[in-house]
């Protein structure tokens, strides 16, 4: 744990974050070329997501069960993106206060030798946890299909 702490504070965002700036300023990344839109996000427990989204033309409704709301989001992740997503797996994880009233969502994954980071700051552990899970799978399919 300390040790993805260090990795944290050395990179104040995520490989998923940068690679998402740079392109919404180059106007690459746009609400029309998103590889996937997330309508809704819900969590009955802490083993459990519901996400709702939108992948090209399709609207998916999925639970994803976990341990934590990362490796639930993840599963949910995986079954709504399908082959694009398979080979990607989460590293290392962990969601912790940033101060009195941010939480910071940390992902580390791996799919195929590659490793990226995505880390967020949000309100809540579930919306910090979520993001960080999406930023990383908008990561993996803009680098590897532009999107879906």
């Amino acid at each position: 744990m300390k040790l993805q702490e260090l990795e944290s504070y050395e990179n104040p965002i995520g490989d998923a974050q940068a690679l998402i700036i740079r392109q919404k300023e180059a106007g690459q990344l746009t609400y029309e070329t998103e590889p996937f839109r997330v309508l809704r996000v819900d969590a009955p427990s802490k083993n459990n997501v519901l996400l709702a989204c939108q992948v090209a033309n399709d609207f998916i409704s999925i639970k994803g069960n976990g341990n934590t709301h990362i490796e639930a989001a993840h599963t949910a992740f995986q079954q709504a993106l399908g082959s694009a997503a398979e080979s990607v797996e989460i590293v290392n994880h962990y969601v912790r206060y940033a101060s009195h009233d941010t939480v910071e969502g940390y992902v580390k994954f791996r799919s195929n030798g590659t490793v990226w980071t995505s880390k967020v700051v949000r309100a809540t552990r579930l919306q910090a946890s979520f993001d960080a899970v999406a930023d990383g799978y908008r990561y993996h399919l803009l680098q590897n299909y532009g999107r879906v």
